[in-house]
């Protein structure tokens, strides 16, 4: 877990708010014959986090990955939690979650012998072939690109064998039963006191990715799906939601409204 704190600046008084659970990887180190340290390192792909956003009253929103409810923290440190919200939960059988390592390293594999970049895992969307979790979604992975301990495109150094961090992954057994209704980074708050939760689609989807809208009046006021090839970058008042759209070297901003 990880601590939220905040801060008075006038009393310079510190508070921690709340904690969220995190994803943290296990570092190994070990030497070779020659003295120079490897690195290792073992990751979950598929995280049951929490995230947290600050919405615009002052409040701050924590996000629980482990049952999809909202626990809210006032300015004046009053705290209220909302009830479960919606979510289609999948069931993942001991063969889906072998199925699903058994994917993820094909992919970096892949990856790394088109001598690809960054390899992130736990993010919300896909990138350059990442595999997606049973039944839809996908799944963006955290690691060095080029083959494994080397550089892209050539014969790794013995230097860069030593520098290069080696990503192992957990056994099937210790994904979660259960997958999770988002990735970390996954929430942001809007100007209207939404927040906005990109969720984890449980079959596949044609189009941007889906966003829950929550507030703590009503919990889930709506479902919102972005276009594709669109990623939000802020919000205004009044359902502004401003998107931003790449074509070749140029990136444009777009304005558009929820209703």
């Amino acid at each position: 877990t990880a601590p939220v704190v905040r801060i008075d600046l006038a009393t310079r008084q510190l508070d921690t708010v709340g904690f969220i659970k995190t994803q943290r990887p296990q570092m190994h180190m070990s030497r070779d014959a020659d003295g120079r340290m490897q690195f290792s390192m073992t990751v979950n792909p598929l995280p049951v986090v929490d995230e947290w956003a600050v919405l615009s009253d002052g409040s701050i929103a924590f996000v629980r990955g482990r049952d999809y409810h909202v626990d809210w923290v006032n300015p004046d440190g009053t705290r209220s939690s909302s009830p479960k919200m919606p979510f289609e939960w999948q069931r993942l059988t001991d063969e889906e979650k072998v199925a699903f390592i058994d994917s993820v390293k094909a992919a970096r594999e892949r990856m790394g012998a088109a001598g690809g970049g960054q390899f992130v895992m736990g993010g919300p969307g896909a990138a350059g072939g990442a595999a997606p979790p049973p039944g839809g979604g996908a799944v963006v992975i955290v690691q060095g690109g080029g083959p494994p301990g080397g550089a892209a495109g050539g014969t790794p150094t013995r230097s860069q064998q030593a520098s290069a961090p080696r990503v192992n992954f957990v056994s099937p057994s210790d994904l979660p039963d259960y997958k999770p209704p988002f990735f970390a980074g996954a929430v942001r708050a809007d100007m209207d006191g939404n927040l906005w939760i990109r969720t984890i689609p449980t079959k596949a989807i044609t189009g941007g990715p889906v966003y829950d809208v929550v507030n703590r009046q009503s919990g889930l006021v709506d479902r919102v799906q972005i276009p594709a090839g669109r990623t939000i970058v802020g919000f205004g008042a009044g359902g502004v939601v401003y998107l931003a759209s790449r074509e070749e070297n140029t990136t444009y901003i777009e304005k558009a409204r929820v209703r």
